[in-house]
Parts: structure tokens; sequence; C-alpha cells
């Protein structure tokens, strides 16, 4: 999880992480997942994305991604998507690896979610995608600052206080 998971925690919220989704995972399943105070990696977005790069069905059609994001908006969640140069990636993935997915897919994704934020006319464009803020990391700014963070908690409380809620509505 590229936001740290301590500064999140000091703060009052629960990271999370999907990996892959089980077999016969189905959409409403989603809403079990959408909690006030909980940072969930790799969401619904990211099912998308991920099926993109590996050529899969995603079980999310454009119709249910709306109906699954407009249940997150409900409950006020707020979509970050986070990209970083090739070398950042690659830095990373020498430092830790990954268990899921090998360099050059997790490049792939990171392209596609750089196209979204840079290109949204393009192959997402059919699921009309509404992200809130971007954070692109480069080699001179591999990690997410603090700056990012209070730039993010603040945007975030913007709409909390148009909302008037963060708390979870009955889905």
């Amino acid at each position: 999880m590229l936001l740290k998971t301590q500064t999140l925690d000091a703060m009052g919220y629960m990271p999370a992480h999907f990996g892959r989704l089980p077999a016969g995972f189905t959409p409403d399943q989603y809403l079990a997942f959408m909690k006030p105070w909980l940072v969930q990696d790799r969401f619904h977005l990211s099912e998308v994305v991920y099926r993109i790069m590996d050529g899969g069905s995603s079980q999310l059609d454009p119709e249910t991604y709306r109906f699954v994001d407009g249940a997150l908006r409900l409950v006020n969640g707020f979509t970050i998507v986070i990209t970083a140069e090739d070398a950042v990636l690659r830095q990373r993935y020498d430092g830790r690896g990954d268990d899921l997915y090998a360099l050059d897919a997790i490049q792939h994704v990171n392209n596609i979610f750089r196209s979204l934020v840079t290109r949204p006319e393009g192959r997402l464009a059919k699921y009309q995608i509404d992200w809130d803020w971007s954070i692109h990391l480069r080699t001179d700014r591999p990690n997410i600052t603090d700056e990012d963070i209070d730039n993010i908690m603040l945007r975030y409380m913007e709409r909390v206080n148009t909302t008037g809620t963060f708390s979870h509505v009955d889905l």
C-alpha cells in the first residue's frame, strides 16, 4: 500500500487491501467493504484496470461499475489514483517483489492508470470513471509525502463538509 499504514493508523483510518477477487465474487459484495474510516487499496477501479492488463473479462461491466462507484460516493468514498515512473516501480519491485504480478504487468497496469488520469477518453471512457485525486511518483519524489496526505485530507474534508456526513449508509 503506497499510503503509509502507520500514518493512516495514527489518523484513525483502517487500511485494507484487495487482491485478486475470488471466483464467484459478485459486484454487490463490494458493498460489505464500504465503511467509514476504511482506506481500501485496489478496490473496484482496480478490477477493471487489471482485467484490461491481463486480457481477462471484468466482473464489472460499465453500468455495474457505476453502481458500485455511486454506492461508494454515498459513504463519501474518495478515489485516489497513484502512478509512478517506471524507474520508481522497478526500484520498488527489486526491493520487495510482488506475490501476484511480474514487473512488466505492474508497469502495464501503471500505464493504464496513468492514461486514466492524463487521457480519460481512452479505453476506460465507457466506464465514466470518477477519481478525486492523483499522485505521480517520480525518481526525485518516489514516495507519498506528508503534503500529499494533507492535500488529500483537505479535499476529502471539503467533500464531507459539503455532504454533511461520513457515516455509513445502510446499503
